[in-house]
């Protein structure tokens, strides 16, 4: 049996008729007291609680229906595939590229290197290499440094630091070689690596014809030899060109008054300009401002032996210049900061 489509349960459905043959028994008898003349008011009270008691099983009934109603289950979202990375293009510095793209973007790594002359154009084609060809970056760091090499070993006029940077050079060349993505068979690398000795072999060939900078004398100190030592200081030989003007300064006790005065007027201005000068000022200026009247073989005493005629060349063209003040004490300097004024002598 269905009520609404729905169908009843059994237990309920005993319970409905039980209720309907008591409601009929009762209505029945109501009726026969009606007609004997006696009141079904009790008759009338049973039968509408009976009804309300029949409305509570039907509204149970309905609410049991419902929670039992199977849930209607919401269909999943289907699993969605794991991601996966799209593929790195080929020809991009990556894995996939081929041995001759690989060997194109090399060739342009190179045109970019020949094209940087300067420090600001070294790191801008870092930067490029990064951003297009990251493959290449520790290569091209060595290719760069090579490049610098060359470039002093051409300029300089110091055995030394030709010897230095050739080492670097090839140093270089080989890490380069090395940091390629790349196979490079031997017979290339053998010829590069030849053409890296052709350059400094005849780098050392122009060294040795070109004329050393030989001492002028002091009669020559403000011409050809200080054009001379301009030109070591152009090319960032200080080293050569302070033993230059060293060898000059042997002949000064010759001079007359004024080209002892024009000698250290120029030596101060080499002075002020030379790093090594520089960086020992760096290190004394603190303990003469922390302990004014510190006499100079203190400051000795914190180098080298063999770093104290260079601390004795510092501390004398920085008084000659005016960065430190210097006072005669025994045999030896007490050392003042910049803008002190020594003390009158007390006449005796």
């Amino acid at each position: 049996m269905k009520i609404h489509g729905r169908p009843i349960h059994p237990f309920l459905l005993k319970i409905l008729i039980v209720c309907s043959l008591a409601i009929g028994v009762l209505v029945g008898v109501g009726v026969w007291k009606y007609l004997t003349g006696r009141s079904p008011e009790f008759s009338l009270s049973a039968f509408l609680l009976l009804m309300v008691a029949v409305a509570v099983m039907v509204f149970a009934w309905l609410a049991r229906s419902g929670a039992n109603k199977p849930k209607q289950i919401r269909p999943s979202r289907p699993k969605q595939p794991e991601h996966q990375p799209s593929p790195k293009p080929a020809g991009r510095g990556y894995a996939q590229a081929t041995d001759d793209q690989l060997r194109q973007q090399f060739t342009t790594i190179s045109e970019w290197v020949s094209h940087a002359n300067t420090p600001d154009e070294r790191q801008q084609v870092m930067e490029l290499v990064r951003l297009n060809y990251p493959q290449f970056q520790e290569a091209a760091r060595h290719f760069l440094t090579t490049g610098e090499s060359l470039d002093t070993i051409e300029k300089t006029t110091s055995k030394k630091q030709l010897e230095d940077s050739a080492e670097i050079a090839r140093k270089s060349q080989t890490a380069m070689f090395n940091a390629l993505p790349f196979a490079v068979d031997l017979s290339t690398r053998a010829k590069q690596e030849g053409s890296l000795s052709d350059l400094i072999s005849e780098a050392r060939a122009h060294l040795k014809s070109a004329p050393a900078p030989a001492p002028q004398a002091w009669q020559t100190t403000l011409g050809a030899g200080f054009h001379e030592i301009d030109r070591l200081v152009s090319v960032g030989d200080w080293d050569s060109a302070r033993v230059a003007l060293q060898h000059i300064a042997y002949d000064m006790p010759k001079a007359d008054p004024q080209t002892k005065a024009d000698f250290t007027a120029a030596m101060c201005q080499f002075a002020v300009r030379d790093p090594l000068f520089q960086s020992v000022m760096e290190a004394i200026t603190p303990l003469v401002l922390q302990t004014p009247g510190i006499r100079q073989a203190q400051i000795y005493a914190g180098w080298a032996p063999e770093k104290k005629e260079l601390v004795r060349y510092v501390l004398y063209y920085a008084a000659e210049s005016g960065q430190l003040v210097r006072v005669k004490k025994g045999n030896s300097y007490q050392l003042y900061p910049k803008g002190f004024t020594p003390p009158a002598k007390q006449s005796t």
